[in-house]
């Protein structure tokens, strides 16, 4: 007899997560010539500072972007929902053009 001919059925509790329609994209206040990319973030949160800490706490490279002086955050309000914490780092290249920001 094979799993296949029996199977076991499991009954699990749905699975809820937090979303939010707001993004904010965190990038470097100034442009450091001398690295080879510049990192941004795009972090679904409902506060500025919750995006910050998520991305500070999740960074590869272990930067603070929770440093207002180094890293600016602008927020993007979607239609679409995304779930907090599912973030995403970027890097372009030091001489890319970053898109201008639009403060909300």
């Amino acid at each position: 007899m094979t799993d296949e001919e029996n199977p076991i059925e499991l009954s699990l509790p749905a699975l809820s997560v937090a979303e939010t329609r707001r993004l904010f994209r965190l990038s470097p206040a100034a442009v450091d010539y001398l690295k080879p990319s510049i990192q941004t973030a795009l972090v679904p949160a409902d506060t500025e500072d919750d995006a910050r800490r998520i991305a500070t706490e999740t960074d590869p490279l272990g930067q603070d972007w929770q440093d207002q002086m180094r890293f600016v955050a602008d927020s993007i309000v979607t239609t679409e929902s995304h779930v907090i914490g599912d973030i995403i780092f970027k890097s372009v290249p030091t001489g890319a053009k970053l898109p201008k920001s639009k403060r909300r």
